[in-house]
């Protein structure tokens, strides 16, 4: 009788493992819906007619290396940077609930932002294999960590008693005001006090 009942529950379970979808599978179904006529070098549209937005912000983690020679510093940090693709939107009720995917970010348009102040020549945010999530609202959210070295002009007149203010400035190498807004995200920058 036991090993009726149990013979019945492991068939059970396999009947309910067979008959749903994986998630996996949901997730190659959804990667093959958006990147079947997609191109990652056309800029994207915008989701109900708004313009084309970029949300940016920044999380400082350190302060490396002041420089009063150079009239430079050196941070670490992360940028957090959010756009919305309507390529990227899909009905998550059609793919077993999954709302949002992760892509590398050399398979998506990315944002040519850049630091406008920066020391150092090619600076590549990210690379290759760093995921990119993907949300089925077509929200997409990029989180390089980036170490920047960007020019600063430091006065120590008063030192020690001074305080420095020294800006990081983000822009966009090519792309134009009319086809991509930078909206910083104030109230989510994080800074040393």
């Amino acid at each position: 009788m036991f090993l009726h009942m149990l013979s019945l529950h492991i068939l059970m379970l396999i009947s309910n493992v067979i008959g749903s979808t994986p998630i996996s599978e949901h997730t190659k179904d959804i990667h093959k819906k958006l990147f079947d006529d997609y191109y990652r070098t056309v800029l994207p549209s915008p989701i109900f007619g708004a313009r084309f937005s970029v949300h940016v912000s920044f999380s400082l983690f350190s302060l490396d290396e002041v420089n009063e020679k150079d009239q430079s510093v050196v941070t670490t940090g992360r940028l957090f940077l959010r756009w919305s693709d309507r390529a990227f939107v899909w009905n998550k009720g059609r793919y077993g609930n999954v709302s949002s995917i992760f892509v590398d970010q050399k398979d998506i348009w990315l944002p040519d932002i850049t630091v406008g102040n920066s020391i150092t020549s090619n600076l590549r945010l990210g690379f290759d294999e760093l995921p990119c999530r993907v949300k089925s609202d077509g929200s997409v959210h990029w989180t390089p960590t980036v170490r920047l070295q960007t020019s600063c002009t430091i006065d120590v007149t008063y030192f020690p008693f001074d305080t420095q203010e020294c800006d990081i400035v983000f822009e966009t190498l090519i792309t134009s005001e009319d086809e991509v807004t930078i909206l910083l995200d104030l109230v989510k920058i994080h800074a040393l006090r």
